[in-house]
């Protein structure tokens, strides 16, 4: 079974979310990510490059579950669902080798049946106060 690669990007600096990064290239560029804003590739000519420089972005992948509204699950997601019977929200991990659910001292791998069965209500950058909140 194949999933669909693709990433998003958190800007460090401007505390912003940008879906479908154009391109993400460490080496050939010099370090460089460039992003597309409102997910309209080049055609807006608002292509943002950040190349030889510190680059102020966390990158995540789509992990190719869907929650159970259909939305995408990535890397950093905050998933609100049941896993061993436990209701809580859960910090989804997907960085290979680990792809799953941070759960006590690791990692719950994911079962896509059941990531179905709960919802995304946020994400650990624009959403933090989430994980404060939860019950420990």
């Amino acid at each position: 079974m194949s999933r669909e690669i693709k990433f998003r990007a958190w800007d460090l600096k401007e505390k912003k979310m940008y879906y479908s990064p154009y391109c993400i290239d460490s080496q050939n560029m010099g370090g460089s990510i460039c992003v597309t804003p409102g997910d309209k590739g080049c055609e807006d000519g608002k292509m943002g490059l950040y190349y030889g420089e510190e680059i102020d972005f966390e990158l995540m992948q789509y992990t190719g579950l869907l929650d159970k509204n259909g939305k995408e699950i990535y890397h950093d997601d905050l998933w609100k669902g049941k896993i061993c019977g436990v209701d809580d929200i859960f910090q989804i991990v997907c960085s290979p080798p680990q792809m799953g659910a941070l759960w006590e001292n690791g990692v719950m791998p994911f079962i896509a049946e059941r990531m179905q069965e709960g919802e995304i209500v946020g994400n650990v950058w624009e959403t933090p106060e989430l994980l404060k909140e939860k019950k420990v």
